[in-house]
């Protein structure tokens, strides 16, 4: 996914506590958000009547890996996501890799009629 079509910035949230020690936390400044004059780094800013939507990214430093991202939005709705064991190029059996309808299922093979002869 491309950050920059949701984020129009990425920042360090100081204010945001990692769930594991060494972790780095950044904030998404979503586009067209409106600039709030209170912090936007506080859950309480962030959550409140006025508050705008809010993405987190959870970062471990050591590996790069996105260890949980967490949305909040205004009226106090979070979403959190976690992830672990990353596992990059997996082995994948071939037959993986074939569609296999399920019994009784008809497959038709054909083109569309073509716009300009259906008139005709």
């Amino acid at each position: 996914m491309k950050i920059s079509r949701i984020c129009a910035r990425v920042e360090l949230a100081e204010g945001e506590k990692p769930l594991l020690e060494g972790d780095v936390v950044l904030r998404c400044r979503v586009r067209g958000e409106k600039k709030d004059v209170v912090s936007p780094d506080r859950a309480d800013s962030v959550l409140g009547a006025g508050g705008t939507d809010a993405i987190f990214f959870e970062i471990s430093r050591d590996t790069a890996e996105l260890a949980r991202l967490v949305v909040r939005q205004a009226g106090g709705i979070q979403v959190e996501f976690r992830f672990e064991n990353w596992r990059f190029d997996p082995p994948i059996p071939e037959s993986m890799f074939h569609f296999e309808p399920p019994p009784g299922v008809a497959i038709v093979n054909g083109e569309l009629p073509d716009a300009k002869t259906q008139g005709n």
